[in-house]
């Protein structure tokens, strides 16, 4: 008895743990699918091959995106 409710009480802590963990990859690749759906710079081809890839792989192509397409430095204004 005393060991199933041990085991209880380690398990939901846990399991929502894991659960909201789940949810953000599951947010950040959708984000980075939309993104790439409505990404301008991005040919056609390549469109399809990085949603295909993050449908298919999903987060680590997402992760892959969003360091190489998504999270591109920005071109330095400079004053003159």
């Amino acid at each position: 008895m005393l060991n199933s409710l041990v085991m209880a009480t380690w398990f939901v802590p846990m399991f929502v743990v894991a659960a909201l963990l789940a949810l953000a990859v599951l947010a950040f690749e959708i984000l980075m699918i939309v993104n790439a759906v409505n990404n301008a710079s991005l040919s056609g081809t390549a469109r399809a091959w990085w949603v295909v890839g993050m449908l298919l792989v999903h987060p680590f192509v997402a992760i892959a995106y969003y360091f190489t397409d998504y999270k591109k430095p920005r071109p330095s204004v400079q004053k003159s």
